[in-house]
């Protein structure tokens, strides 16, 4: 048992090593500047979303993540990126054990290692912009209606 817990854990300390190379080396799209600026604004109280100035419809929480994490860490591409990676990693956990409770170990096991060894998945969470925390709210919702039904 032990040394299944120590190769899943050394396979989820590889891909998140994986992750944060990926992070690190894909180039900036438009949507990271954009969260970047914006969410270092909207923490320091300069900007809010709901001015009329400002055009569309956004949710206001990857603006409030991304920020923080240029607030708690000063102006860096590469933290606005960690966080979004963060949550999405956290999202497959909440989902990992969401697919154990409901379909037993084998099928969580298996849930986890497909959709973690996904270059596509890695790639959306390592942009600093609302991929990993929209996958992270999903995971929580399937988790709780699994949580519900099986009580």
């Amino acid at each position: 048992m032990a040394r299944r817990w120590f190769l899943a854990g050394l396979f989820l300390a590889f891909l998140l090593l994986g992750g944060f190379h990926v992070a690190a080396l894909i180039s900036d799209g438009d949507s990271d500047g954009h969260y970047l600026h914006h969410g270092w604004l909207i923490m320091r109280g300069e900007l809010s979303l709901y001015e009329n100035s400002q055009t569309g419809h956004r949710t206001i929480f990857p603006y409030w993540l991304i920020g923080l994490s240029q607030v708690l860490f000063g102006p860096s591409l590469l933290a606005g990126r960690a966080f979004s990676l963060l949550a999405g990693w956290a999202g497959l956990l909440i989902l990992w054990r969401a697919t154990h409770r409901a379909l037993g170990e084998p099928a969580g096991t298996l849930t986890l290692l497909l959709l973690a060894s996904s270059q596509y998945l890695l790639s959306h969470f390592a942009v600093a912009a609302f991929h990993g925390l929209a996958f992270f709210w999903v995971a929580l919702g399937a988790w709780f209606l699994i949580a519900s039904d099986s009580q």
